[in-house]
């Protein structure tokens, strides 16, 4: 008796479909709200009568705007919400005259052009898109500083908006990277590239100044795209590396400061179009002996993409850097060889702070696909307080490191 893949195949599509119910199965995302105590601490420890007037002018905020600012919580405290006190922080730097505790207001970062980050290694199972998503919420968190971030999901596993919204998505209402880069999901004829992708694509994650354009299976037409592309000059036909370049980051790199890209596990087109979009590069790199020996393989690949951009298109800006980022540290002799080797490739300077090993993210993602951002601090974390802090910690130092090496190459026009 045969085997009836082709009926299987059919039902699966059917019941897949049943699943996407345009955002109908399953509940957004919630961040975690800040206690109005927090503002001692970023205006550094204001004074009790300075504290009053920060109090007061917050007020005066809410009653200009016509809107309500902050809820009580359970314990009698006031709560903002992270879009609230970002809004805050804008319109108390906009008072004049200034109050006095206004150089201490954290100032938005923003750049002129997004500066564009893919994540990439030809391993799988490194962590990749546990790191992407860690370290655009340390980003956005970093200092205050609320720098607009969206991360395209260029991995057809399509894994971000899991921990990103939280919802079943209905991919036949909305677009995904590949399926813009395809243009299976066409532009209105009415609306510039930049209106479509704002209007249709993109999506606003639980994290305010985050968004994103989910990844999605069928994703995978787009290698095949890129390959018939690519075939049609008997030498490559380079237009094939722009792709994702000219279809989604160009008209939005106005609109952004940081664009994050996560990557499936290949060598391939559309891996290159990530790299060849990028203004930096972070590895992610589990340290231990497999997973160092397929990043140490990877690295020349990138190098000869890299080449072969900087030799045969006139237009490519090379790129500001490449860093390896050392994940799941378990301290242990294994791990520090590893790590040793990592700085021994790609210099010291080049590798960030690793990030240590936690079972604390496995705990974290099955709690309805959080991170450890999620949770307002160590007390809250369903595991151990300890490993909440540790990799927090590590993954807002890393978050500073790229910010500041982002501004030095943006400082002396590198980018």
């Amino acid at each position: 008796m045969s085997v009836n893949h082709q009926l299987m195949a059919e039902n699966a599509k059917k019941v897949a479909k049943t699943n996407l119910l345009d955002f109908e199965i399953g509940e957004k995302k919630d961040f975690i709200n800040y206690d109005r105590v927090i503002l001692k601490e970023i205006l550094q420890q204001p004074g009790n009568s300075e504290y009053k007037n920060v109090i007061n002018h917050i007020k005066k905020i809410a009653d200009t705007n016509g809107v309500e600012l902050g809820s009580i919580g359970g314990d009698g405290h006031v709560y903002y919400s992270l879009k609230e006190l970002y809004f805050i922080f804008d319109e108390l730097l906009k008072m004049q005259p200034q109050p006095k505790y206004a150089k201490n207001i954290p100032v938005a970062w923003r750049l002129e052009k997004a500066f564009v980050i893919a994540l990439s290694n030809l391993k799988g199972g490194t962590g990749k898109s546990s790191s992407l998503i860690h370290l655009a919420i340390a980003l956005a968190l970093a200092g205050y500083t609320r720098p607009r971030i969206l991360i395209l999901d260029s991995d057809p596993q399509g894994q971000v908006y899991l921990s990103m919204d939280g919802r079943a998505l209905d991919f036949n209402n909305v677009p995904s990277v590949g399926s813009i880069c395809t243009k299976k999901t066409p532009r209105p004829t009415d609306k510039s590239q930049r209106e479509f992708l704002l209007e249709s694509a993109v999506i606003k994650s639980h994290i305010t100044n985050i968004d994103f354009i989910p990844g999605q299976p069928e994703d995978q037409d787009l290698q095949k795209m890129l390959d018939n592309l690519y075939s049609e000059e008997k030498r490559g036909n380079k237009e094939a590396y722009k792709v994702l370049y000219k279809e989604i980051i160009e008209p939005l790199e106005n609109d952004y400061d940081l664009i994050l890209i996560d990557l499936p596990p290949a060598n391939n087109i559309a891996v290159a179009n990530a790299v060849y979009a990028a203004d930096g590069i972070i590895i992610p790199a589990a340290a231990r002996p497999m997973d160092a020996h397929s990043t140490l393989s990877y690295i020349p690949i990138i190098s000869d993409w890299l080449t072969e951009f900087e030799e045969s298109i006139e237009e490519y800006k090379p790129l500001g850097f490449m860093k390896l980022l050392p994940v799941a540290d378990d301290s242990s002799t294994v791990a520090r060889q590893q790590i040793r080797k990592f700085k021994q490739a790609m210099g010291a300077d080049n590798v960030l702070k690793s990030i240590p090993f936690a079972k604390a993210y496995g705990m974290a993602n099955s709690d309805n696909n959080k991170s450890l951002f999620d949770y307002p601090n160590q007390s809250q974390f369903l595991g151990s307080g300890g490993e909440w802090k540790d990799s927090t910690s590590a993954w807002k130092q890393t978050a500073d490191t790229i910010m500041s090496e982002i501004e030095d190459l943006v400082l002396f026009n590198e980018v």
